[in-house]
């Protein structure tokens, strides 16, 4: 239970010190430091995983039925429409292999398991390219196909870091069974196969030809990956990974997913080739024999996938939102990814330093506060401190019925006593350190010198984008160290700066369309502070005598509206009565009637067909509104849904227009990050005026509305000094 520990040394600690308890009592004694601070910040995870793996040999077993023990093979096709309903569809695809393996051990007399009758054999019409002369014919086929689809098998799932192992395509035909299906090695490290550069050198016109259709699955990845070779991938037309997503967002995406569910087919799982855990090994040392039917079925399948998915998006009138928005965005994405953003080093390491003294500094006056030394990142010892100690009430309980010192309990108390801000700010720096300014070096590129982050198209219900190594859309934005922490983010090239362009209030004007509140649509066409004048409402004065305080309280209520907060949660947030916070509420709905209308309306039309769509169309179902114990959760993202997915549809429109209008004029201007609402640039010095006009002009006229968009702009030497 203790990171960093893994079996060859736990063993050894215990063999010395006897027991866990033995070990974590006498750590002060332990001669290796790293290892000391490991358990030391980890004693009740250390403690947990004992009690977990601990057999409790005082259960009363008098009257226990050990027939109910016995292992039976279960009735099938219930159990099968279980795992269905449910979508436990790996338990679904390994059960014969599950079933087979019980079958033939002890109770070799076990029943046979009737296959699912709705199980479609994967039989390929498979081909291994490993000679010039099929590597001739396989060029020449490929630019009279109407559709290609293809992958790429690698060591590695970061794209920009992998080293590709083999190509698989498939086409002539509209099934996979019926598809000429092709796997090409290049790096496996035994087998016959071709050199990796004479491969790369004959497909390279195929990939970069737009007049050849392409298809693939989670098409980006495999776009990253031939990137590293020289290859731009040109000609894609459809990613079947994308448009699963887009008709239903609660869905799992992955390949052997969609085959069964779409499909029926039953894929191999790559942990037949790989294995897992620290056991497993790469693509690269798997035997092409293995590997070659492995990887062309993934393309043969992703071939048979477009026409049953284009199809279901033209009935769920999806074709647009994929053809303008999300398809064209995988090429403007790809290309961010591969440029990367540089980030400074030298500035990170003395960042990591400030933080690190801090970390001590609060760690004292924690100490100080509490009357006594403790692990602050022990939440049992927290725990003591706080309830037994200090005497704070309990607000919240574990699942094991202990006081929980969870971060909503800590703000709720650290009104109450100074100690529980400093440890909130403990954590919150010991966060940002651990996952930014420690970690951050570790994700720079050897080969470009620069971070690749990895934007996903196919996560957020809601349609935005996230990101991940790093995650950038966790960065704070209203804290000191989240600002520090952008500064490292700066330009790759000598005379450029950074531009950051940030809709402003987007969500606020989308509900205010979305509503069609005139108060609303009449104050952002003045150009008014809307904050403001929520405050002037609720508060019941002239908008000139508004105080800063009634403006955030109020802007805080605005902001509830979108995310469907109740008078007990606005009450928590401003520290207020929840009796005020009702009034403010009420407040808000008596001046603007119409935005209490939508919400009305916004969760009846879910309930009525389920799902809730964007001005735009996109669609996300939202199950949730139908059952008891979810129904809140259900009917806030039936209200939120359309504003958050229109914004989000509404930057991805400006990121293919700014793409395209830079590409156009020639400009040397990169587009290198998307967080949140917000755009960030590396822009030449002499491009800087007209880049800040054309950002000007397609963010604000994305999408036209009654509501003007409007768009913050800043340049400067890093991404934090352009805010």
């Amino acid at each position: 239970g203790v990171p960093g520990i893994g079996d060859k040394t736990a063993k050894k600690l215990l063999h010395e010190w006897g027991t866990v308890d033995n070990l974590l009592n006498s750590l002060d004694k332990l001669d290796n430091a790293k290892l000391r601070q490991k358990l030391a910040e980890n004693i009740e995870s250390a403690r947990q995983s004992l009690r977990l793996a601990t057999i409790d040999t005082h259960v009363p077993l008098d009257n226990f039925d050990w027939e109910h023990c016995e292992m039976r093979i279960p009735e099938l096709t219930m159990l099968t429409q279980v795992l269905t309903d449910l979508q436990f569809n790996s338990i679904l695809r390994d059960l014969p292999k599950i079933l087979a393996d019980f079958a033939g051990g002890e109770r070799a007399e076990a029943p046979e398991v009737a296959p699912d009758p709705s199980e479609r054999p994967l039989d390929l019409k498979l081909e291994v390219v490993t000679t010039m002369e099929q590597l001739h014919e396989l060029v020449a086929a490929l630019e009279t196909q109407a559709i290609v689809a293809f992958d790429t098998e690698t060591d590695s799932l970061d794209p920009m870091a992998a080293n590709l192992v083999g190509i698989s395509l498939a086409f002539g035909a509209t099934t996979a069974t019926e598809a000429r299906s092709l796997y090409v090695p290049v790096g496996h490290l035994e087998g016959e196969q071709l050199p990796l550069e004479t491969v790369v050198a004959a497909l390279k016109p195929f990939f970069e030809n737009p007049e050849v259709t392409k298809t693939a699955h989670n098409a980006k990845y495999d776009m990253n990956v031939l990137s590293n070779y020289g290859i731009q991938v040109r000609g894609l037309r459809f990613d079947s990974m994308l448009v699963d997503y887009l008709l239903d967002t609660s869905r799992p995406h992955g390949l052997k997913e969609v085959a069964w569910d779409r499909l029926r087919y039953r894929m191999t799982p790559i942990s037949e080739l790989i294995g897992t855990g620290a056991k497993a090994i790469t693509m690269a040392k798997v035997s092409i024999e293995k590997a070659a039917p492995y990887a062309a079925a993934d393309a043969a399948v992703s071939l048979e996938l477009v026409e049953l998915l284009n199809d279901q998006l033209v009935k769920d009138g999806l074709v647009h939102l994929f053809t303008d928005i999300e398809l064209p965005l995988v090429d403007v994405l790809a290309s961010m990814e591969q440029y990367g953003v540089k980030v400074d080093m030298g500035y990170m390491g003395q960042l990591s330093h400030v933080f690190g003294n801090r970390l001590k500094e609060l760690e004292q006056e924690i100490w100080g506060l509490a009357g006594q030394e403790f692990n602050i990142n022990s939440p049992k010892q927290l725990a003591v401190i706080l309830f037994d100690k200090l005497q704070l009430p309990v607000l919240k309980r574990t699942p094991k019925k202990e006081p929980s010192t969870d971060a909503s309990v800590l703000e709720e108390l650290s009104s109450q006593h100074e100690v529980v801000a400093k440890i909130l700010e403990y954590r919150q720096l010991t966060k940002l350190k651990g996952t930014y300014v420690d970690s951050l070096p570790e994700l720079i590129n050897a080969r470009t010198g620069k971070i690749h982050t990895s934007y996903n198209q196919m996560v957020a219900a809601t349609g935005r984008l996230s990101s991940e190594r790093p995650n950038l859309q966790n960065i704070p934005i209203r804290t000191d160290e989240g600002r520090e922490i952008r500064r490292a983010f700066v330009p790759s090239l000598p005379d450029h700066v950074i531009m950051a362009a940030d809709y402003s209030q987007i969500e606020l004007r989308l509900l205010a369309q979305i509503a069609q509140e005139p108060v609303f649509i009449e104050a952002f066409q003045k150009d008014e502070d809307i904050h403001a004048l929520t405050a002037s409402q609720i508060f019941h004065v002239p908008l000139a005598e508004v105080t800063k305080d009634q403006r955030r309280m109020a802007k805080t209520v605005n902001f509830a509206t979108i995310y469907g907060q109740g008078a007990f949660s606005l009450s928590k947030v401003l520290g207020i009565p929840m009796g005020e916070a009702k009034a403010f509420i009420d407040a808000f709905w008596q001046h603007y009637p119409k935005i209490k209308h939508y919400t009305i309306e916004a969760v009846a039309l879910v309930k009525r067909r389920g799902y809730a769509t964007t001005l735009l169309g996109r669609r996300r179902y939202i199950p949730e509104i139908n059952d008891k114990r979810l129904r809140d959760f259900g009917e806030r993202t039936s209200v939120n849904s359309p504003i958050q997915g229109t914004a989000a549809d509404i930057i991805k429109i400006a990121m293919i227009r700014l793409q395209k209008a830079l590409t156009e004029r020639r400009l040397k201007t990169r587009m290198i990050l998307q967080v949140h609402d917000e755009l960030v640039f590396e822009v030449p010095n002499d491009e800087v005026e007209t880049v800040r006009e054309l950002v000007r002009e397609t963010m604000e006229g994305a999408y036209p509305i009654e509501v003007p968009l409007k768009v913050e702009i800043a340049v400067g030497p890093s991404w934090m000094e352009a805010k």
